[in-house]
């Protein structure tokens, strides 16, 4: 069996996407140890530098000629290294519904998604630390709702399990952590949705893609799949359900889970 990584403390990136009249919004987010956040940025400014782009913007919708290839480093950095995961969670929306889904089934779908990551990067379930960094849609007081729904749904259960949770709003713009959340975010919610994407959109999907052993990004990852999950799900009120896709990852870059006890040799 597989070895996941397992900490006593994480940093997690969570990003909302959404598209006002699209057919899907969603919610990503990148996982790392606490104590790795400072080689986080120190890794992708090395990038930066040697693409000569100090303080591009990695964002999906800022993808253009000058940080396309950058952001393509990125992806391959991020799963050259195993003490970086990333997962989301795909909605398909009914179409007659409001262009933006309500505060609660907001918060639903992520806080699900948080609590299944959680479950999965366990090792006895206790004792455990999660600090969140979130930028959500739909203006602050709508950010403020869904954040705190999403604290409240996973507060029981955290406690019962000895989890501390902590939960912190973070301008995407001031966050290296959003940035490339919402760059791996947006090629996923790209593919599923019906945005036609740029061509320097399509060659990190394409990037994406080939890391996993796949074609595109339309479809499912196994439910154990530690590295990159993809979860997609139909909202309940659409009156019909869409089967999801799964597929088996063939990851380009084949890793070990890491745990805090092995050396770092090759990590990064």
């Amino acid at each position: 069996m597989e070895t996941r990584p397992d900490y006593k403390q994480h940093l997690v990136f969570c990003r909302e996407l959404t598209r006002p009249g699209g057919t899907h919004y969603g919610f990503g987010t990148l996982w790392m140890p606490w104590e790795r956040r400072g080689s986080f940025t120190s890794a992708v400014n090395k990038l930066r530098w040697k693409h000569g782009l100090g303080q591009e913007d990695l964002s999906w919708s800022a993808l253009g000629p000058r940080s396309a290839e950058l952001a393509r480093d990125v992806v391959e950095k991020f799963f050259r290294t195993r003490w970086l995961w990333y997962h989301c969670a795909i909605v398909e929306k009914d179409v007659s519904t409001a262009e933006l889904a309500s505060n609660e089934d907001r918060a639903r779908h992520c806080a699900r998604l948080l609590r299944v990551a959680m479950d999965l990067f366990k090792k006895d379930g206790t004792d455990k630390r999660f600090s969140f960094r979130c930028a959500f849609g739909g203006g602050a007081e709508s950010a403020r709702a869904v954040r705190d729904e999403i604290e409240q749904r996973l507060a029981a259960r955290s406690e019962r399990l000895g989890r501390q949770l902590e939960f912190k709003a973070s301008p995407e713009a001031e966050s290296l952590g959003l940035q490339v959340c919402d760059l791996l975010t947006g090629a996923v919610a790209t593919s599923f949705g019906e945005d036609v994407p740029s061509q320097f959109q399509h060659m990190i999907i394409h990037s994406v893609a080939d890391c996993l052993g796949w074609e595109s990004l339309r479809g499912d990852s196994p439910a154990g799949e530690w590295k990159f999950n993809i979860a997609s799900t139909r909202e309940y009120n659409a009156g019909r359900y869409r089967a999801a896709l799964r597929r088996q990852v063939r990851h380009k870059y084949r890793l070990s889970g890491y745990r805090r006890s092995e050396r770092d040799e090759g990590a990064i």
